[in-house]
């Protein structure tokens, strides 16, 4: 998540201009509650889902804290259990140089 539209575009194109993921997927202003630094905050964000592979991981890590405005930022990976072999192939072909 990140806290203005304009940091959400940039945190989901660079990854994909890199090739570090296949897709990033920008969902506009959700609403989070949660405690910082022992304060109940209330905040507007906006989200972003990012497709890759597994061997990506570290490299978006350290990408994502190097262009990320947070302290902080929340970064959770899931992994795919499954999907369309057609899907799980345009990833993969969308991650090589």
């Amino acid at each position: 998540t990140t806290g203005k539209e304009e940091d959400a575009v940039r945190l989901a194109k660079e990854p994909v201009e890199r090739r570090l993921v296949a897709c990033a997927n920008v969902l506009p202003k959700i609403r989070s509650f949660y405690h910082w630094k022992n304060k109940l905050c209330d905040d507007s964000e906006w989200l972003i889902f990012m497709k890759t592979k597994e061997e990506k991981v570290e490299l978006i890590k350290t990408a994502l804290k190097e262009l990320h405005s947070y302290e902080e930022p929340e970064l959770i990976f899931i992994p795919i259990s499954s999907g369309s072999e057609t899907y799980l192939k345009w990833i993969s072909d969308s991650l090589s140089s």
